[in-house]
């Protein structure tokens, strides 16, 4: 088990919900010591990034209450980076 566990969404705004944003941010988690979940959206195909890190796992869409459950942090397209909730839930 990594020592922290991170969701990111970019929301569904196609504005914001760009491929070339989740690659910088996937970028920015390669190598650390995270689990990270990327959600991409319905307009992206998770398939379509390339270079995804052994610690990140994306995909399409997923519910977000259970993720939160166990989130240390939460990345989303209206706040930078927030606090999960149960601050972990571990």
């Amino acid at each position: 088990m990594r020592a922290g566990f991170v969701e990111v969404s970019l929301g569904t705004v196609p504005l914001f919900n760009q491929l070339s944003t989740f690659e910088v941010l996937l970028e920015a988690v390669a190598g650390e010591d995270l689990d990270v979940v990327v959600t991409v959206g319905a307009n992206n195909d998770p398939d379509a990034l390339t270079g995804v890190p052994a610690n990140v796992h994306v995909h399409q869409w997923l519910p977000l209450a259970p993720l939160l459950e166990h989130a240390d942090a939460v990345r989303d397209a209206v706040r930078a980076l927030v606090a999960a909730p149960t601050a972990g839930g571990r």
